[in-house]
């Protein structure tokens, strides 16, 4: 199995859901940092891909939910990108100004998280790819991992098979997490058949209303790791907990960590 499910600090994975979005603002180095400061073991996040084929972080199509501009990522040059500010939108206490607005919060590179962050381990979706430049675009994510050394410490997933069929090919034993279809049959098969269904992927990542006593044994039973989306609310958070899933993807880690460490998370 990937080394990416080896080395947790704690009884289960900690996973900043955008680099902890809200906390931060998301999918930026400021988030990551953050995350990274309060002790979170994974940092997760979005790619997408410029106009002039650069990887970048943003989890939409388009940039106008976190910055000062409106079009499809794909629209704009790296250089223009990076002159919106990242941090515009995020005001999660509805303040007359944006806390962070205006701080030069930029939307990052793959590299600069990599350059930053290399240590830490990522949960990875890579979206919005065209059928055309998948595998141009899937080889120089392949050879970032390869330059920082990270190919033992990501879990990967994308919607687009010849993405993932070019990763494969470059690391066979990446870990993969499973894709929509995959968790649904997994998660039916589960519920209402024999529970022999198994994805040849490392991690199931679902809701965490799918998430009952009997999913968390199928998965064990097949030696998959189960990681629950998007969970905020700290009741939801102990039931995961006392099911034993394997890792929890929330917006806000700081509540999640307080929970683990037996203090009372300060909100709920």
């Amino acid at each position: 199995m990937s080394d990416f499910f080896s080395g947790s600090r704690h009884q289960i994975d900690v996973i900043a859901h955008r680099g902890g979005k809200g906390e931060a603002p998301e999918e930026t180095l400021f988030a990551f940092a953050n995350a990274k400061q309060l002790g979170v073991d994974v940092l997760e996040m979005d790619i997408r891909v410029t106009s002039d084929g650069e990887l970048v972080l943003m989890h939409n199509p388009t940039v106008r939910a976190t910055t000062n501009g409106w079009l499809p990522v794909r629209c704009y040059r790296l250089a223009e990108l990076q002159k919106l500010d990242a941090a515009y939108k995020w005001n999660p206490d509805g303040l007359p100004e944006p806390p962070h607005r205006g701080e030069g919060i930029i939307v990052p590179t793959f590299r600069q998280v990599l350059e930053q962050f290399h240590d830490m381990r990522m949960n990875i979706e890579i979206k919005g790819w065209h059928p055309f430049d998948a595998k141009k675009i899937a080889k120089k994510f392949c050879d970032l991992l390869v330059e920082f050394e990270m190919t033992e410490r990501v879990l990967i997933a994308s919607f687009h098979s010849p993405v993932l069929r070019v990763i494969r090919r470059e690391f066979p034993k990446v870990a993969i997490s499973a894709s929509t279809f995959e968790v649904i049959r997994f998660v039916v098969s589960s519920r209402w058949g024999t529970g022999d269904y198994r994805p040849n992927v490392a991690a199931i990542e679902t809701s965490s209303k799918s998430i009952d006593r009997r999913l968390v044994e199928t998965a064990k039973k097949h030696g998959l790791k189960l990681h629950a989306f998007t969970v905020n609310e700290v009741d939801d958070m102990k039931r995961l907990i006392a099911l034993g899933v394997d890792g929890i993807i929330t917006d806000f880690p700081t509540r999640l960590l307080e929970l683990l460490s037996g203090r009372t998370p300060s909100s709920s």
